[in-house]
């Protein structure tokens, strides 16, 4: 089939793109929410099953991606 051409283009509108940025601090301050399941299961060796207050979660201190809470 054909070939596909990669371009690079340049911005042509009129600002400076170095002023989008996100700041250090905002970083810092931002946390992962719960994934919210019906059925909750451990993803990887390091998850454990927490039972808080008529809830049950999955945490994980290797990969917080893997925070889940069931509804």
């Amino acid at each position: 089939m054909g070939q596909v051409a990669h371009t690079t283009k340049q911005c042509t509108h009129q600002h400076a793109h170095s002023n989008i940025h996100i700041q250090p601090s905002f970083l810092a301050s931002m946390s992962r929410t719960y994934k919210i399941r019906t059925a909750v299961k451990k993803f990887c060796e390091h998850c454990y099953i927490a039972r808080r207050k008529g809830r049950v979660y999955v945490l994980c201190k290797a990969n917080p991606k893997h925070k889940q809470k069931q509804a």
